[in-house]
């Protein structure tokens, strides 16, 4: 810490750094002293929004930015990375409908083909005993008539 940086500043400064080494969480914890010695800090503020998008936790990140704005309404950086993360989110929100729209319509579809299959299935079995029926009613009760010479013959009836 220089001289002339307050503590509040010095958080911000590692922050910054460890935001730009990717330890995100380290930067998080910075930033959090810097704003709890300097509630009105801004630079910290935004900063902070910055991190939480990187870890996603992007509701957070809004109000981070949110709250920078409310200290500073012209600060530019807070503004568009609060648009951004706006945009980001509502993306993503727009993905994961999407994603649960899409596992829906396979759902949807599976079943479709589940009953289809059900209904062609009793369609053959249906078919089937009608031809059998069919064939069943076009023989003539004389070739119904039980051979018995034939059978005779081939040894099943005792004499």
């Amino acid at each position: 810490m220089t001289t002339t940086q307050s503590p509040a500043e010095f958080h911000f400064d590692r922050a910054s750094s460890l935001e730009e080494r990717r330890d995100f969480q380290a930067a998080l914890v910075e930033c959090d002293a810097s704003i709890g010695l300097n509630p009105r800090y801004a630079d910290a503020h935004n900063l902070r929004g910055m991190i939480l998008e990187r870890l996603t936790r992007r509701e957070e990140a809004l109000l981070a930015y949110r709250e920078a704005l409310k200290l500073e309404p012209k600060f530019k950086e807070a503004r568009d990375n609060l648009r951004d993360a706006e945009n980001e989110l509502l993306q993503h929100r727009y993905r994961e409908s999407n994603t649960e729209g899409r596992r829906f319509a396979i759902r949807a579809a599976a079943y479709v083909i589940d009953v289809a299959l059900n209904i062609a299935i009793n369609l053959v079995v249906l078919v089937a005993v009608g031809f059998a029926l069919g064939v069943a009613l076009t023989i003539s009760p004389r070739e119904l008539r039980f051979d018995e010479q034939r059978v005779q013959n081939v040894g099943f009836v005792a004499q």
